[in-house]
């Protein structure tokens, strides 16, 4: 019992200390654009930034205009996937094209889930893993 009585404080001290969280999860984004094919000022790239970070960039439209991408896209030159830990974030995205084309939004990201983001609109979907 004296034994205890003399690790109970300690063990309450540790967890104090370096805390009890509990892990999350993950997430994906997916970012995607088609803005490079209705604009007429050529080749131009969709930089896109969460938290003010540069996470990459959007290449090429994606084709047919209506077509929303899946979660499970590949396409590194029309979509541009993110793992993220589970939470709120915020995002840019960012054009040079006659003149400046800046979108900004939020989104969630939530355990296993996937947010599809239409870059230039800022139409967002939420779909499950």
């Amino acid at each position: 019992m004296k034994l205890l009585s003399r690790i109970t404080p300690i063990i309450i001290s540790l967890l104090l200390l370096y805390g009890c969280t509990a892990d999350e999860g993950s997430g994906t984004v997916l970012f995607y654009t088609n803005i490079q094919a209705t604009l007429d000022c050529g080749q131009f790239d969709v930089e896109i930034y969460i938290d003010g970070e540069l996470e990459g960039k959007l290449v090429n439209p994606l084709f047919p205009f209506d077509s929303i991408p899946d979660c499970s896209a590949n396409d590194t030159l029309t979509t541009l996937k993110i793992g993220l830990p589970a939470g709120q974030y915020e995002y840019e995205a960012k054009a040079s094209c006659l003149q400046y084309i800046n979108k900004t939004g939020q989104f969630a990201i939530s355990d296993g889930g996937c947010t599809i983001i239409h870059a230039e609109s800022g139409v967002i979907r939420y779909k499950k893993h």
